[in-house]
């Protein structure tokens, strides 16, 4: 599944239930950073919502 969403452009991130649960500050950022950089969408999303 993680090859089919890369495929079309999505970025997947990935953590374990460690990190999430002892380091939820940095789990935080990732995200954060993706959102900012506009990773979140993939560029199937951009031409959709491009050609509205």
């Amino acid at each position: 599944m993680r090859r089919a969403a890369a495929t079309l452009g999505f970025t997947t991130l990935r953590f374990d239930a460690a990190l999430i649960l002892h380091d939820w500050p940095t789990v935080e950022a990732a995200i954060l950073a993706v959102l900012k950089r506009g990773d979140h969408e993939s560029d199937v999303g951009r031409r959709v919502r491009a050609s509205s």
